[in-house]
């Protein structure tokens, strides 16, 4: 989850919303001995109960807080340090959840970016724990990740800022015989659609590609998308915080193949009526300006789609032939194929890179070059 319900938050100003967190803790009378902490533990299990009757769709496990020390977050958010998240767990989430579950519900700690994974699952998954009882090592299956950096600065960094912790947590974290799951990872700001730009599509899926793998490699035992299908702009969003997605809804391009001409367009608003983004002076949907056949024939999208009033772009492609072939259960081997007597690499045209955002001091994951557009790069010693 993102935020309690306000009235379960701490009542200082201006955090009594559920936008945002008050600091250092989230929740009214804390996480050790609060009814209002046992009253959102009881909120997991009845969305549970509802989702799972309503869908048939059983719930594999829940993350205790999305981006838990976040707090200049300007959407919802709920403060949580390792011990507070711990306190949670042992006092009053894993309690509720096993009474009213048994086991099939797993808790997954953390649930935010990878460079900060590391010392906060050390601390929360400490095994020489004397302040919590029962030890949340016990109660917690495992930590969840976001592939995001921290700061605006490293933003062309994401899936790639973090990857060398990554393999330090799960070193740690197979001898506890606990897991990683990539649980959140979009592209922003805007959409492929709406800009209009074939090297953005494309690389976006590379950079998926790229992304998937390296976690595969370094332990993780999944890796999701954060939205399926957004509209053509990446919302909606009441933050303005407007991302990507694998399938862009665009009902105002899709056709009724049964009238022909001009009247074969189906009179549908570009943007929905709850999209909160208004458009700013001389912003454009790109896409939105292209014809069904530019869209197929310059960006790549299926025409056939395009008339359901759906893009389907590179993204989708990527994620979906990946999780075609790596199925449930599959294993990872380490193994790098970096030549081959009947394909040179470097013969590959290569379009350069995207960002001049790494800098001294970074850990980055870096792979054999295949010539993709993603791994032109060159280390800047005045820098």
């Amino acid at each position: 989850p993102w935020s309690p319900p306000a009235w379960l938050k701490r009542d200082e100003a201006p955090h009594q919303t559920m936008d945002g967190s008050s600091y250092p803790g989230c929740i009214k009378d804390g996480t050790s001995n609060s009814k209002y902490a046992e009253t959102w533990a009881q909120y997991f299990s009845k969305w549970i109960s509802s989702f799972q009757n309503l869908t048939s769709v059983n719930v594999y496990a829940v993350t205790v807080q999305n981006e838990p020390t976040n707090v200049d977050a300007i959407w919802e958010g709920c403060y949580y340090n390792a011990q507070q998240e711990k306190d949670f767990v042992s006092n009053y989430l894993s309690p509720i959840l096993k009474r009213d579950f048994e086991e099939s519900i797993q808790i997954l700690g953390w649930d935010y970016n990878m460079k900060g994974a590391l010392p906060y699952a050390q601390e929360l998954l400490a095994t020489d724990d004397m302040n919590t009882s029962p030890p949340a090592v016990n109660l917690v299956d495992g930590i969840a990740l976001h592939w995001y950096s921290d700061g605006p600065d490293e933003a062309g960094l994401w899936g790639g800022l973090g990857s060398a912790n990554v393999h330090r947590l799960n070193e740690q974290l197979s001898a506890l015989n606990k897991q990683i799951l990539d649980t959140e990872a979009c592209h922003c700001p805007s959409t492929g659609y709406a800009l209009g730009d074939l090297n953005e599509s494309w690389w976006r899926g590379e950079r998926y590609a790229h992304a998937i793998m390296s976690r595969l490699a370094s332990g993780s035992t999944g890796f999701i998308e954060w939205n399926m299908i957004l509209d053509s702009i990446g919302g909606p969003n009441h933050a303005d915080n407007l991302c990507d997605a694998p399938i862009i809804a665009v009902p105002n391009r899709a056709r009724d193949e049964e009238h022909v001409g001009d009247s074969d367009v189906l009179m549908i608003p570009t943007l929905p009526d709850f999209e909160h983004h208004s458009m700013k002076k001389g912003e454009m949907i790109v896409g939105n300006h292209l014809s069904l056949s530019q869209l197929n024939e310059v960006m790549g999208y299926n025409e056939d789609y395009l008339k359901e009033g759906l893009v389907v772009q590179p993204m989708f492609y990527y994620m979906g032939h990946i999780s075609k072939f790596v199925t449930r259960g599959s294993t990872p081997l380490n193994a790098i194929v970096d030549s081959s007597e009947t394909y040179t690499f470097a013969s590959l045209e290569n379009k350069g890179g995207k960002n001049g955002n790494a800098r001294d001091g970074m850990e980055l994951n870096l792979w054999p070059c295949e010539g993709s557009s993603r791994q032109s790069w060159n280390w800047d010693s005045k820098k």
